[in-house]
Order: C-alpha cells, then sequence, then structure tokens
C-alpha cells in the first residue's frame, strides 16, 4: 500500500514540474499580431458610437492579453503595439462621451422643436433639460424666449394658465441673460421669438406683465412691467393690452378713494364754520385725489383705445373702452353729461402715460367754466372746455366698474394695432414679435 502511495505522489509532482515548464516557456506575445490586426480592422472604419464601443471593448481585451508582452527583437513591435492601443482607449472613450452628449441634446431640441403647439408638456420636459448647466450657453437663452413666449400665448389665447409660472420664470431669466451681457443665436423660434434683442426685451416684460395683470391679479407689478414696455421703442409698445393692464391696476385704486370720500361727515347747511369748514376742506382734498387717479386712467384708457382697429370685429371691444372712458369721465368731472368724453378721448389718447410708482398728484377744483366744446388740446390739470363743475361740497363720486379684462384674450384683445407692423397685437402670429 505503501509502494502505491508513493508512486502517485512520484507522479503528481512530476505533473506539477510540466506544467512549471510549460508555463515558463509559453510565449506572452503569441498571437499579438492576429489581434492587432483584429483591433485595427474595428477601430480605424468606425466612427459612430456602436463602433468606437466595439473598438474600446477589443482594444481592452487586446491590452489585457499582451499588456506583458516583452519588446524582444522577435517582437521588436509589440511594446509600441501595446503603447498604441492604451493611449487609444481613452481618446475613444471621450469621443463616445461627446458623441452621445451631442446626441443627447439633438434629441431634446428636436423634442422642443416638433411638439410645439402640440404637446407642451414635451416641450417644458425637454426645455427644461436643455437648460442644465452641462448643456452649456448654446441654447440657454432661445430656449427660455420659447417657453417663456409659449406659456404666456398658452393663457392669451386659450386661457391656460398652467404654464404661467413657467412663462414668468424663464422671462425673467432671459431678461437677466440680457443684462449680463450675453446674447442669443436666433431669439427663440418662429413665433416663440423676436427679431432682435430689443423686441425680444419688450416681449418678455410684455410677457410678464400681461401674465401679473390678466392671470395671477398683482396689479401693481402688472402695471410696472408694462410702464416698462410703454417706454421701448418696440412692437410690444404698440400692443392695447399694454394699456389696457395699466387702467386695471388704477381702478381698483380709484374705487377705493371714492369709498373713502363716501364715508366722510358731511357738514349740515346750518353748521357753525368751526366744525363744518374742516368737513368741506376734507371733502375737497379727497374729491381732488379722486381727480388725479381719474386723470391717470383716463390717460391709460385713451392709450388702450388708440390701439384697437377700427374693425367689425374689434368694434365690440372699442366700445367697451369708449364707455368705461365715460365713466370715469363722469367721475373726473363730476358730471352726469359724458358726451365730450367721445372726442376727448382721443386727446388722451395722445398724452404720455405715467409711472405707475410715481406719486398721483391730486387736482383742486378750479372756477367752473359753462361751455359745450370738447378740448382740442391736451389738458394739463383740468381741459380748459369742460362741462360745468361746481365745488364739490358733498361727495358725488361713484366707483368705476372695472372692465371685463377687454385686452386679456382672443375674444377681447385687440386683433391688430397703428404702426408700421400691422397685426403686432394679433395674439403674436409669426413675424411680429
Amino acid at each position: 500500500m505503501k509502494t502505491i502511495f508513493k508512486q502517485l505522489m512520484f507522479v503528481a509532482i512530476l505533473a506539477a514540474m510540466a506544467v512549471a515548464v510549460s508555463a515558463q516557456t509559453a510565449d506572452p506575445c503569441e498571437g499579438l499580431n492576429d489581434a492587432y490586426k483584429e483591433w485595427s480592422e474595428v477601430q480605424f472604419p468606425k466612427k459612430d458610437i456602436p463602433g468606437l464601443k466595439q473598438a474600446v471593448e477589443t482594444g481592452k481585451v487586446f491590452v489585457e492579453k499582451f499588456g506583458g508582452c516583452p519588446a524582444k527583437e522577435a517582437f521588436k513591435d509589440s511594446k509600441e503595439f501595446v503603447d498604441f492601443v492604451v493611449a487609444q482607449i481613452p481618446i475613444k472613450e471621450k469621443r463616445i462621451k461627446t458623441l452621445e452628449f451631442n446626441a443627447r441634446k439633438s434629441e431634446l431640441t428636436n423634442r422642443v422643436i416638433s411638439n410645439l403647439d402640440k404637446n407642451w408638456d414635451e416641450v417644458y420636459a425637454a426645455g427644461r433639460e436643455l437648460l442644465k448647466p452641462e448643456f452649456g450657453d448654446e441654447f440657454a437663452c432661445d430656449v427660455r424666449i420659447i417657453l417663456a413666449f409659449a406659456g404666456q400665448e398658452e393663457f392669451q389665447k386659450k386661457k391656460v394658465n398652467k404654464y404661467s409660472d413657467d412663462a414668468i420664470k424663464y422671462s425673467k431669466e432671459a431678461l437677466a441673460y440680457f443684462d449680463s451681457g450675453k446674447t442669443c443665436k436666433a431669439y427663440g423660434y418662429q413665433k416663440w421669438g423676436a427679431r432682435s434683442k430689443e423686441e425680444a426685451i419688450g416681449w418678455l416684460n410684455y410677457n410678464i406683465g400681461f401674465l401679473y395683470a390678466f392671470d395671477k391679479g398683482n396689479l401693481r407689478e402688472g402695471a410696472n412691467y408694462m410702464y416698462k414696455v410703454s417706454q421701448l421703442s418696440v412692437d410690444a409698445a404698440k400692443d392695447a393690452a399694454v394699456y389696457g393692464a395699466l387702467s386695471k391696476y388704477y381702478i381698483p385704486l380709484l374705487n377705493a378713494e371714492v369709498k373713502k370720500l363716501q364715508e366722510l361727515p358731511v357738514p349740515a347747511d346750518t353748521e357753525p364754520e368751526d366744525t363744518g369748514k374742516p368737513k368741506a376742506d376734507a371733502i375737497k382734498a379727497q374729491t381732488a385725489v379722486i381727480r388725479g387717479l381719474a386723470e391717470r386712467i383716463m390717460e391709460t384708457l385713451g392709450q388702450t383705445y388708440a390701439r384697437i382697429d377700427d374693425t367689425p370685429g374689434q368694434k365690440a371691444v372699442k366700445d367697451g373702452v369708449l364707455n368705461q372712458f365715460k365713466e370715469v369721465y363722469g367721475t373726473r368731472f363730476n358730471t352726469k353729461d359724458t358726451g365730450p368724453a367721445a372726442a376727448m378721448i382721443k386727446t388722451y389718447g395722445a398724452r404720455p402715460v405715467a409711472n405707475p410708482s410715481s406719486p398721483i398728484a391730486p387736482i383742486a377744483e378750479e372756477p367752473a367754466t359753462a361751455t359745450t366744446t370738447p378740448a382740442t388740446t391736451a389738458p394739463t390739470t383740468k381741459p380748459a372746455t369742460t362741462p360745468a363743475m361746481k365745488p364739490a361740497v358733498t361727495p358725488t363720486a361713484k366707483p368705476v366698474t372695472p372692465a371685463a379684462k377687454p385686452v386679456s384674450g382672443p375674444a377681447a384683445k385687440p386683433t391688430g394695432t397703428t404702426g408700421t407692423k400691422p397685426g403686432v397685437a394679433k395674439v403674436k402670429k409669426a413675424g411680429t414679435r
């Protein structure tokens, strides 16, 4: 038994020695030339992503197998082969990342463009992705303008405010982009864009003002942004909604002041002067405040009226603005005779609008002048030819009815404006921004 065991041990030792000898004599460079040829056939002709990935994987297998091949005379090029493959792998990996990045950017851009007016959720999802820092500034401005214009237009045309917050956000970001000195490649895309930086700035301020005024109910901010638009020499400044937003801001202020007037104590006919005069003075002072506010509203309504087309489709809108002007006119001049208002609205439409952030100067009473002829020149504190006006001792002013959004949507918003670009107010068709 011992003899058999010793024989088996001897055989095992011989086998191990044979393997060791075989390992020592195996050539690590065997097959290198064929493997290198195989890698070359993969890596040189293929430039697309799948081909480059195949070249990288083949190269890694080559390096793993022949990385230890000695540079002996029989294989004097072996080290050069291995070193070349090692150097090419990271170059190709970098190229793959670049191609994948560009493909992703192209795919997102196509998703934005192809879904405009079709699928806004896709537009905004792809647009937000494109605005991530890794995509840089190439489309940062244009995409913001597209998203800003699209969200505002959806509300203006369809009363869909799902994207209103996005429209405000991206309008502000695009304006900040311009403030930083940067510029756009195309200022948006088709009707969701503008012809120039100046026009883009005008419409971006318009977008914010419009949505604040007619969607968000932030009348003060809406008025501030629309006033900025009114001071620019751009197409947006010709849009009636700019001035409609301003009057929308002032009317609640006027009605609040009218309420204060109505709540003031009225002096009795037989009341002593020492108590009656202060009451009468308070009424006169409050009436002066109301006149000042009414002047501002008449200016903005006059500008609105001037920018609505004289077409059958816009007649109801224009008549509505005129009727509101007459109502404010009656409050301003303390009269029920609003006949002269139809002519006077054109005079007020030629006057510049005031900054809504500036103080509103009260307009004190002046001696009444009886006349039936409307004013032909722009009034300063009070039109020189207005209906007779008696000093107000009792509060006679009444609240003004707010407009039912006369310029806030396709059913009421003017479909054209005067100026060099007819149709600017037409829900911003292509080429009008």
